[in-house]
């Protein structure tokens, strides 16, 4: 849902008029932290409202320290692990076939002979 709040504060930045690019990353910058905070902070808390639950396993404290260490650890994985190159990888490679790749080949070839000679 944080995919959809930065999509979404892009979309609203761009229909605002700002006196220049540096405020309107701010307001974008703003406007993506508040609904990351309350996507995220702010559903933990409600969730556990009553003071009582907060320290009891699987309260406050213990949902909020699960979320930082799952905050610190996976988007570095996910962004080492590239996906978005892998899945346009396999959209792309299904359109090639040997016919094709070796055509390709060719003018390449015969491009480079052009070339040195």
């Amino acid at each position: 849902t944080n995919v959809v709040l930065v999509i979404m504060a892009k979309r609203l930045v761009g229909e605002e008029y700002h006196n220049s690019v540096t405020d309107q990353e701010f307001s974008q910058a703003l406007k993506m932290t508040v609904g990351m905070v309350t996507n995220t902070a702010g559903v933990v808390f409600l969730c556990n409202a009553q003071p009582k639950e907060w320290y009891k396993v699987g309260g406050l404290v213990d949902d909020l320290y699960w979320l930082i260490i799952i905050t610190c650890l996976v988007p570095p994985f996910v962004n080492l692990a590239d996906l978005p190159f892998y899945v346009r990888g396999i959209l792309t490679r299904r359109h090639f076939t040997q016919e094709r790749l070796d055509d390709i080949n060719a003018r390449l070839l015969a491009e480079g002979l052009a070339k040195i000679c």
